[in-house]
């Protein structure tokens, strides 16, 4: 690619260091910055932060500072790229990048976040199912670098534009804000169960099974097998991810069986990092699709219950924390779906969920009119990146 005078090519080993620097657990004190791939967002930000107790954590996990940019190397294309504004520790699935003083850590933000690079670094992973982009190949990428000025002039432009994006992100945030509050104004929070609904078993109302159990052959395409949806389909958000699809071959037996239809549920029941049991998703997408065994499928009675009014909940009880107390910490943390079945929850009169949901689909509506407006400024801002890191923004 052609740059502007004075742009120069450089592996990013040259203008920064992947700082591994590990601590220990029994060197981790008390009241630390922890930063996990669940507290950055796709747009950048780090969102959340917790800090730790003494003991909490009980693996290696590296250290940043307000220097650095994180990288998150699991999954690249959820473009988990951000800048700390403090000092912490982070998980191992996250790479701090300490810029040297040719390259301004804003510059070199912006350069890893272009689409052409989530693109590379997506194709260099490995792995099918937990693809992960190695230290060693992220070090060996192409950065085109201009003098500290232009750098700096380039990020201040782009971090206007970001701006905007944020506000966006910002207005879409109170969206689910109003409707996790419409759902605490009308049913209460189902933990406490202030409201006194009646509390009843989930298989009272759900029926719980297992996704199908499969080796994925990352070489099957669309036209060979079913679309399946995976634990990376499943985000934290609860909103179902059709990105990065792998398929399957199934007989036609195997595939009554385990076909997906819309109302069903998809449950994160085992993952490696506990925040991320219990995520839950609203399967409406068109076509035939299964799920994987690391997901229950969950196909509510609509007599009894209602989809939208048993997703609202099962993703508030995640964020609330309450699934931390009820999963088995051994290789990975998890509960089983005869355990999930057993438990109980409040559940209010049909009535009350539909008019929940009459509610939730208004409130849909304008959020996909927010959406599309997010894309309009995406487009917008990929299309400003491409010319500042191609020379022609800044001169």
């Amino acid at each position: 690619m052609m740059y502007s005078a004075g742009w120069k090519s450089y592996r990013l080993s040259d203008i920064a260091e992947i700082d591994k620097s590990a601590v220990q657990p029994s060197e981790i004190l008390k009241g630390t910055t922890f930063v996990g791939l669940e507290n950055i967002s796709e747009s950048g930000s780090v969102d959340t932060t917790r800090t730790v107790s003494s003991g909490e954590l009980l693996s290696t996990k590296f250290r940043f500072t307000n220097k650095h940019i994180l990288y998150g190397k699991l999954r690249p294309y959820l473009k988990k790229i951000a800048r700390p504004a403090c000092d912490g520790i982070c998980s191992t699935d996250i790479l701090p990048i300490l810029p040297k003083e040719t390259v301004d850590r804003d510059f070199l933000y912006y350069f890893l976040r272009q689409p052409q690079l989530i693109k590379l670094a997506t194709e260099r992973s490995i792995g099918a199912n937990l693809p992960r982009l190695s230290p060693t190949t992220l070090a060996e990428f192409e950065i085109a670098v201009p003098p500290i000025p232009i750098q700096k002039q380039i990020a201040a432009i782009l971090e206007k534009a970001d701006a905007a994006r944020e506000k966006r992100r910002q207005a879409n945030q109170l969206t689910e804000q109003f409707l996790q509050s419409a759902f605490l104004e009308m049913f209460g929070d189902p933990v406490t169960n202030p409201k006194q609904w009646m509390k009843r078993r989930v298989d009272d109302y759900v029926d719980v099974a297992y996704g199908y159990s499969i080796a994925i052959d990352s070489n099957l395409t669309a036209s060979d097998g079913f679309p399946m949806i995976r634990m990376a389909n499943v985000p934290l958000d609860g909103r179902l991810s059709l990105d990065d699809l792998c398929y399957v071959k199934l007989s036609d037996n195997e595939f009554d069986k385990f076909k997906l239809q819309k109302g069903d549920l998809l449950l994160n029941w085992r993952n490696g990092s506990a925040g991320h049991v219990g995520k839950t998703v609203l399967f409406e997408a068109d076509g035939d699709f299964v799920c994987a065994s690391f997901l229950l499928r969950l196909r509510p009675d609509t007599s009894m219950a209602h989809s939208i009014y048993l997703w609202v909940m099962l993703n508030y009880l995640r964020r609330s924390g309450y699934f931390l107390n009820l999963i088995r910490h051994q290789i990975n943390s998890k509960f089983n779906a005869t355990e999930l079945s057993a438990m109980r929850f409040p559940l209010p009169s049909m009535s009350e969920q539909e008019k929940y949901a009459a509610l939730f689909e208004k409130v849909e509506s304008l959020r996909a009119k927010q959406k599309e407006s997010k894309k309009e400024l995406e487009n917008l801002f990929n299309s400003l990146m491409q010319k500042a890191f191609r020379g022609k923004l800044v001169r």
